[in-house]
């Protein structure tokens, strides 16, 4: 999937929902949402999952994600959600989570919350260690380092 289509499916669910804030948006697609043990089985070893059966949908969110990712995160799944096809959700999820669809819905979460970084205070910081301070993938901050055409990262990071 294209950005473009991305940023389509990003301002159609915001008019849709009638707000860009996260529990508005979950309400509006009627997402179950719920903080569970990071041991469950219900996250299948990650911080995160989406689910949806026939009855009903739900989003997993483990009980030791950080605070700084919880935005991130919720909004990356509700990418999921909205971009993905709900077969492949259900079968394939394992073999996707570095892939295509992770990259498009860690597109969708950075400009579904809208997320920006300010180039001057971050400079000579990797990409890594941005992301670990907002709590993202890595490709989302390439995508909002490209998107305000400043240079992403240094390559070696900083010394804290």
């Amino acid at each position: 999937m294209n950005k473009q289509e991305i940023d389509w499916f990003v301002s159609g669910l915001m008019e849709a929902a009638g707000s860009r804030e996260l529990n508005d948006i979950i309400a509006h697609l009627d997402i179950l949402l719920r903080t569970v043990p990071v041991a469950s089985p219900l996250l299948h070893g990650g911080l995160a999952r989406y689910v949806r059966t026939p009855s009903f949908e739900a989003m997993y969110l483990s009980d030791e994600l950080p605070d700084e990712a919880r935005a991130f995160t919720i909004a990356h799944e509700i990418g999921h959600a909205i971009l993905h096809d709900p077969c492949e959700l259900s079968h394939v999820q394992q073999l996707y989570k570095t892939g295509e669809k992770e990259s498009d819905a860690s597109y969708f979460a950075t400009k579904l919350i809208d997320l920006s970084i300010d180039p001057i205070e971050w400079e000579g910081y990797s990409t890594e260690q941005i992301a670990a301070a907002y709590g993202v993938r890595e490709d989302a901050v390439l995508y909002i380092a490209k998107k305000e055409k400043a240079p992403p990262a240094a390559t070696g990071g900083a010394e804290q």
